[in-house]
């Protein structure tokens, strides 16, 4: 090792009598900064006193940005404590017991700032609640969670969390899933938050084409071999008519018959008096009338059943019974 220049050593000597004090951010504010800083600090405690919690932390929390003095965040921790931001509180409390002192102030009230906010951190962290995550359903290396926006290191998972009391919202993702949670935490609480992942839905391949089923035709139905032939329905309706007209005429005949007797009795050697002209004439018409309902129900009902007897048969043969009755006449059967 070469030896050290004498010249050199006198100046050794002289850093170890005087010492090197290496400039702190606090020592190496201007003049102005550190006054305007000392300003805003006089404004928060004065908020903070007046109960104006909310103020005096914005304005503590500049005036500390400023300049880092161990009376400035003592009372900056105060202000956050007051805003139920323990967490926070509990970490400028200890900061405050570690910052430099201030060379340029008296050490007396930084030395007493420092155990206050000892005493202050002591009491503060038992508060602090702690969020517990339980991940079910999936891998918790997989799964990302926030507590009120802030994302949480996946390692205090189920180490806990602390957490600001009042309500929170914790909110697990994963790539295709997500899980939201809200609760409410008291002070000193340790809450275990279970984030159920539903199992994913079960992708199953579509079903194959099945091949459609041969179309069976139905047997052909058996009638003879005779196309569809209207004689069928011309026949019915021809039955129909003339059964109305063999009643239309059975009922006229009834009456006539009537007339006749009145008039038999009434005109002796059938020389009729002027007096019986006219129920002469009626008898005649009814006479005429029942003469004519038979004669047309006859012809219709004679066609109606040719028409049947002589349409294309199917499996059974047609059939018909005729009948009269005092009143009705027809034709019963099946074709």
């Amino acid at each position: 090792m070469a030896p050290i220049c004498r010249c050199f050593v006198p100046f050794l000597a002289w850093l170890a009598l005087v010492g090197i004090t290496v400039p702190t951010p606090a020592l190496a504010a201007d003049a102005a900064t550190r006054s305007a800083a000392r300003d805003l600090g006089h404004e928060g405690i004065a908020a903070y006193q007046a109960g104006e919690y909310a103020k005096a932390s914005e304005l503590l929390e500049t005036a500390f940005a400023t300049l880092k003095v161990p009376t400035l965040a003592l009372w900056s921790a105060r202000a956050l404590e007051q805003n139920g931001k323990l967490v926070e509180a509990a970490e400028r409390y200890y900061e405050a017991t570690r910052l430099p002192l201030d060379e340029a102030r008296e050490r007396e009230p930084q030395l007493a700032a420092q155990a206050e906010a000892q005493t202050a951190y002591e009491a503060v962290k038992p508060r602090i609640p702690k969020v517990i995550l339980r991940i079910e359903g999936a891998e918790a290396s997989a799964v990302e969670v926030t507590i009120n926006g802030e994302k949480v290191a996946p390692s205090l998972y189920a180490a806990g969390r602390p957490t600001n009391p009042g309500a929170i919202e914790v909110v697990a993702t994963t790539r295709d899933r997500k899980v939201t949670v809200t609760e409410v935490l008291a002070e000193g609480e340790h809450r275990t938050v279970t984030l159920s992942f539903p199992a994913p839905a079960a992708t199953t391949a579509p079903p194959e084409p099945q091949p459609e089923p041969a179309q069976v035709a139905a047997p052909p139905v058996d009638d003879g071999g005779a196309p569809p032939s209207w004689q069928r329905p011309v026949g019915w309706a021809g039955i129909g008519l003339g059964a109305a007209g063999l009643a239309f005429g059975a009922v006229t005949g009834i009456v006539a018959l009537d007339k006749y007797g009145a008039l038999n009795t009434a005109c002796p050697e059938r020389q009729c008096p002027p007096s019986q002209t006219g129920a002469n004439g009626s008898y005649n018409d009814f006479r005429t009338m029942s003469a004519t309902g038979f004669i047309v129900g006859a012809v219709l009902g004679a066609a109606g059943v040719t028409l049947l007897l002589t349409a294309p048969k199917g499996r059974e043969a047609a059939h018909f019974t005729p009948y009269i009755g005092l009143a009705s006449a027809g034709v019963r059967g099946a074709f």
